[in-house]
């Protein structure tokens, strides 16, 4: 069945008069509450404010009692919210609140487009391959993503046909007229409870314009159907939700928009993984986005709330992200450096520039165009002058505490608007963020005209950029070093309860189903850290990514229902099926996307072996079996975490086989073993003759020798009786490896 949601756009509240103290909020909530503020004084009253009272989700740590009236989930004393923006101030005042949280910086796929149009027809090149006896049976994985195809055949089960896919939130399809309860943890959009009516709605509201969620979870979950192009557990039960990235947000209505922050993503982790234990299941939750770098620097319930909700069978994995090109965004001012900055570099298009800076002791900030070093018009300082635990309000200068201080002139910088919100940083409080926007006037930001510079005498600083870089630059008396390349790994990934993924680079070559071969290696090859591929530390100073797996060139389902791109997916198309009458395809597509499934479908099928496994065991697990590219990095290391995964090591780790002598940790990749269809043997299949003894040994999981069968030679097929064991054995095939069978 489905179930229609939709928010209420209405609501009989009394507006509280706004309050002035945001001391508790994180700076994009006292953003958001100011320019609510401002757009309600522009159209005249405060009355327009409730009239068009618009909701959104934020995080609050405090008394449950203090926001009963708006809370959809907590833990403890971590809530989510459905509030009206315009209760926000009045909520801030309440004493049994202590603090107040949530993004609102539109969400990225991490999807790297300039290796779009490439791929590979091995998927798997330079991984571990799936294990014969697991295959992901009895777990959920969860996929938050976008354009969804629901009705692709990798998405059944070859074994049976049934539709693996056994959940369906679509927070983009909001059915017209539907009214719900605020309360309700699926706030917007409509939840798809069976099967029946996740065939009938065939793909996500966005299906036209996105594609990226059924690549994403073929690669974690997809059965390969009329392909080779399986997932890496191909039999696990499936639930999806819509993610709102800022891609597809403009298909929601202007009032739900706001829905789009880290604590609406924090619910539809929170859901699945609610499901998963309502129904007795480990859960693992992929998410192949997020939210970029620099905004995340207050997001500390955001770790918190993630914290909560996860434990024995309940693990979250996220990409790192495709910044790994080493942008000029971070500098570190010392008492030793009396002035530091450089060239504002925007991204293409940008009309706004974020900085963030940490600061302890007064400083300085400095904007100029340099091009015109004469000119007093083409100048602006703002002193940064709040002090840790001082009383003002308002320093010296005029800046707000914990407001938006605007500085414009249409005589200096060309009319440029300059955003001034300070607050104490709420991860080290010995030190003041300022967080400034600099939008641009008459003269475009793309220009490259203008520095910035942070003075202060004995003065400590951190100085992030977003949205651009600091360039160095040694002209019109102005010399200053520029910015080192920083954090660029964003939410969720870059918090301590989530498993970050980054991607290697093996696969440079493909061949298209037109015959066509394309391929690069200028992402790089031979396992090394894919250029694209962002890297650590986080923002907080945590070594990221935790894990690294193929991410370059891999080939999954594609939406059929996509209708952009035409010439690219058919140059990238490696494999065509026809499923109840409709042409479905498999292409090719690379980025951190790719490679967050790979680590997700592997720690399904270690849940499938061990349900209680925690992120911390999980993480002993990568620690010990994965491998290192460059051994002479510390481990981990902020390139590649503790090294790239290891499906078939992880599970001999779990089923504490790792200590059998004689049992290979290498996995068999030319020979196959199944066990026989009335499980009494099991088959070994060499893929080419051996004119010598091959010795064939058979393990239980409690390490004991079981049997010992030497093959005879000359022979590809042989057959060795289990005499009665059933479960998991161990089979090591001569000095070649080892793989596990289930009897």
């Amino acid at each position: 069945m489905k179930k229609k949601i939709l928010t209420l756009t209405a609501l009989a509240l009394a507006l509280t008069a706004v309050a002035q103290n945001y001391t508790k909020m994180s700076p994009q909530l006292v953003q958001l509450v100011s320019s609510t503020q401002s757009a309600s004084s522009s159209n005249g009253t405060a009355q327009s404010l409730k009239d068009n009272d618009t909701r959104t989700m934020i995080f609050v740590k405090g008394d449950e009692a203090a926001v009963k009236d708006y809370c959809v989930r907590h833990h403890g004393n971590l809530h989510i919210l459905n509030i009206p923006i315009s209760r926000l101030a009045a909520l801030s005042e309440d004493s049994r609140v202590t603090r107040m949280e949530a993004n609102f910086t539109p969400q990225e796929i991490y999807l790297d487009k300039a290796a779009s149009t490439i791929g590979a027809d091995k998927v798997w090149q330079g991984n571990t391959p799936l294990p014969h006896a697991f295959n992901g049976a009895g777990v959920i994985v969860g996929n938050i993503d976008s354009g969804h195809d629901l009705s692709h055949p990798t998405f059944r089960s070859t074994a049976d046909g049934r539709q693996r896919i056994i959940m369906m939130y679509d927070a983009l399809d909001i059915p017209t007229g539907q009214v719900a309860d605020d309360k309700s943890p699926f706030p917007i959009g409509t939840l798809y409870t069976d099967t029946t009516s996740i065939n009938e709605k065939k793909h996500s509201a966005d299906y036209n314009t996105e594609l990226h969620g059924t690549h994403t979870a073929s690669i974690a979950s997809g059965s390969g159907w009329g392909s080779t192009y399986k997932g890496i557990a191909p039999e696990s039960d499936i639930y999806i939700a819509t993610a709102i990235f800022g891609s597809n947000i403009s298909l929601l209505p202007a009032n739900m928009r706001k829905y789009s922050s880290t604590a609406f993503l924090a619910l539809e982790i929170d859901n699945i993984l609610t499901y998963a234990e309502e129904h007795g299941k480990p859960c693992v939750v992929n998410y192949s986005g997020g939210f970029p770098y620099i905004s995340i620097y207050n997001d500390q319930l955001l770790n918190e709330y993630l914290g909560e909700i996860t434990g024995p069978g309940k693990i979250i994995v996220a990409s790192a992200g495709n910044s790994g090109a080493e942008l000029l965004n971070h500098i570190t001012k010392t008492t030793d450096n009396n002035t530091v900055g450089g060239q504002i570099k925007c991204n293409t298009g940008t009309k706004s520039i974020y900085l963030y800076i940490k600061t302890k002791g007064k400083n300085t900030l400095r904007i100029r165009n340099y091009t015109m070093p004469d000119d007093p018009q083409q100048i602006k300082e703002i002193p940064l002058d709040f002090v840790i635990n001082g009383k003002d309000t308002t320093s010296a200068s005029g800046l707000k505490w914990n407001q938006i201080t605007t500085f414009r002139n249409s005589n200096i910088l060309n009319g440029m608007t300059i955003e001034v919100l300070a607050n104490k940083c709420s991860s080290d409080n010995s030190n003041i963020e300022y967080r400034i926007v600099l939008t641009e006037g008459t003269k475009k930001l793309s220009s490259n005209e203008y520095t910035i510079e942070i003075t202060g005498d004995n003065t400590e600083a951190d100085i992030y950029i977003d949205n651009g870089e600091i360039m160095p630059i040694d002209q019109n008396d102005i010399t200053l070093a520029g910015a080192k390349p920083g954090p660029t790994i964003g939410a969720p990934a870059a918090m301590p309860n989530v498993i970050a993924v980054g991607a290697t680079a093996w696969t440079t070559k493909y061949t298209n189903t037109k015959g066509q071969n394309h391929g690069t290696d200028s992402y790089g090859s031979n396992g090394e850290r894919a250029t694209f591929s962002s890297v650590g530390p986080s923002i907080h100073g945590i070594t990221k990514p935790d894990v690294m797996a193929p991410g370059l060139l891999i080939s999954a389902a594609d939406n059929s229902y996509y209708e952009k791109d035409i010439s690219h997916r058919e140059s990238a198309r490696t494999a065509t099926t026809t499923y109840a009458g409709r042409e479905y395809n498999y292409m090719v597509e690379s980025g951190t996307s790719m490679s967050a499934p790979i680590v997700t479908g592997t720690i399904a099928l270690w849940l499938q072996a061990d349900p209680t496994l925690t992120r911390e065991r999980i993480m002993q697990i990568i620690e010990k079996t994965s491998q290192q590219h460059d051994p002479l990095l510390p481990n981990p290391n902020n390139q590649y975490g503790y090294g790239e995964i290891n499906a078939y090591k992880g599970l001999l780790e779990i089923l504490n086989l790792t200590a059998i002598e004689g049992l290979s940790t290498t996995h068999l990749t030319q020979t196959i073993v199944r066990p026989t269809s009335n499980g009494t043997a099991i088959s070994v299949t060499l893929n080419k003759a051996i004119n010598t003894p091959v010795t064939c040994r058979l393990y239980n999981t409690a390490g004991t020798l079981i049997k010992t069968v030497t093959l005879t030679p000359n022979t590809t097929n042989h057959r060795i009786e289990t005499d009665g064991h059933k479960g998991i054995i161990a089979v090591q095939v001569g000095n070649m490896g080892s793989t596990l069978v289930r009897l």
